[in-house]
């Protein structure tokens, strides 16, 4: 029975490595215990032996071995320096047991200095765990190995981003700045994912910098770098060229102009910054969470009515330019100043009338109108018993998509229904 844990489980980490391991039979003199890792993990230099908890040993270094599914485990053995041998497939660490152990007592040590690959690996990852007598003659294994977790894209380390504007559909210059927890190689792409939503389509970057640990500072425009062929949407990405390389710990800031932010507001979702091999495998990511978007602002907007006197019917005229593409699907929502109203005091007999111009001299298209909230906008709502209603939706169905997009000026008209008009009053004006 043996349990493996690595202290961390990230690209290009350093780490330690837990082992409970419990024998079922005695082990003849001059035993080993073999410990295989499969590449690209790796021992760069001989590894470290540790009996841990101990108060000459950093907490960094220990797992707690407690933690593996045996609480019972305990260093029972006197160990030699590990040495390293090779496979084509496997790094492999060698222990030679001067102290034969009691069968059926658990054993525990921690190994140091596994160097875990540059890319990230799914798995699956197996360690396997042999005993073997002085002639290599297998006594025990782990039966199929044992896994190991997946080797994740290291995070960044300061990760920061700033957008210029936080409202919906709006265009922004980002600037990112964060530290690399990796080295960055040439050929190696660094990448910057957007949410769903949002448009890189006409996004720059203004530039690229990299400063090192001793201060000195690297700085790129668009026209040093080269971008991957493949991108998704919303994805921007530049290749490291050829006669760079900057170490870990080096601090990165961008900018990127012309951002399209997404139309829909509120909590857009992630930021992934990303570094990747030239194989496309992550080598360091880190997922920001973005600020909620604010609701885009209506741009040139002026409202009118026909008639200025206190309880007349009137015609609401209402004209802006759109900020975002409105399909027709889209609802355009009007709240009343208070004491005004939709509804006549003695009833009425017809619908809210209204239509839509899309610019200047442009086509005219019959929209729907009602008090916000009512299911059904195709039967009168104004009657005896009607509620005073201040909130109007007007429906975009009859208006063909693509036909009010970005930047085209819009004139609604709504027309109050036949009726009795309410009785004259005096009140403050609205917006």
């Amino acid at each position: 029975l043996a349990r493996v844990q690595l202290s961390q489980a990230y690209t290009g980490q350093t780490v330690s490595v837990g082992v409970v391991l419990v024998n079922g039979v005695q082990y003849p003199q001059g035993s080993s215990l073999v410990l295989l890792f499969p590449k690209p993990l790796s021992f760069p230099q001989p590894p470290g032996l540790l009996s841990c908890p101990s108060s000459a040993v950093s907490v960094s270094d220990c797992i707690d071995l407690n933690a593996m599914d045996n609480p019972r485990a305990t260093s029972a053995l006197v160990l030699s320096q590990p040495s390293i041998g090779c496979t084509a497939d496997y790094s492999c660490v060698v222990i030679s047991l001067r102290t034969l152990p009691v069968p059926l007592t658990p054993i525990s040590f921690n190994l140091t200095g596994l160097l875990l690959p540059m890319e990230e690996v799914a798995g699956p990852l197996l360690a396997q765990v042999f005993s073997v007598d002085s002639s290599n003659i297998t006594i025990e294994s782990t039966n199929g190995g044992y896994p190991l977790p997946s080797i994740a894209a290291a995070p960044l380390v300061g990760v920061f981003a700033n957008f210029s504007s936080q409202l919906a559909a709006a265009t922004t210059d980002v600037s990112v700045s964060f530290s690399l927890s990796n080295p960055l190689v040439a050929g190696q792409s660094l990448w910057l994912t957007f949410p769903a939503g949002y448009s890189t389509a006409t996004a720059s970057l203004e530039f690229l910098q990299f400063v090192s640990a001793g201060g000195s500072v690297v700085t790129y425009a668009i026209a040093n770098l080269t971008s991957p062929a493949t991108l998704q949407a919303g994805q921007v990405a530049y290749v490291i060229p050829q006669n760079a390389s900057f170490a870990s710990g080096s601090a990165v800031s961008l900018k990127l102009s012309g951002v399209v932010n997404s139309p829909t507001p509120g909590p857009p979702g992630n930021l992934v910054i990303s570094a990747s091999s030239y194989r496309g495998l992550a080598t360091m990511r880190t997922a920001l969470t973005l600020a909620a978007l604010s609701p885009a602002r209506l741009a040139s907007a002026s409202a009118s009515l026909s008639s200025q006197q206190t309880g007349a019917r009137s015609t609401l005229t209402l004209a802006f330019t759109s900020t975002v593409d409105m399909p027709s699907t889209t609802q355009l929502l009007l709240t009343l100043p208070s004491g005004f109203g939709l509804c006549a005091a003695s009833g009425g007999a017809g619908l809210l009338s209204g239509t839509v111009q899309v610019g200047a001299g442009g086509p005219t298209f019959p929209v729907t109108t009602c008090p916000y909230g009512t299911r059904n906008c195709s039967v009168p709502v104004c009657g005896p018993t009607s509620a005073s209603f201040s909130m109007l939706q007007i429906n975009l169905t009859s208006v063909p998509d693509g036909t009010v997009t970005l930047g085209t000026a819009v004139t609604f008209t709504v027309t109050y229904p036949a009726g009795d008009p309410p009785p004259p009053t005096t009140l403050p004006r609205g917006s």
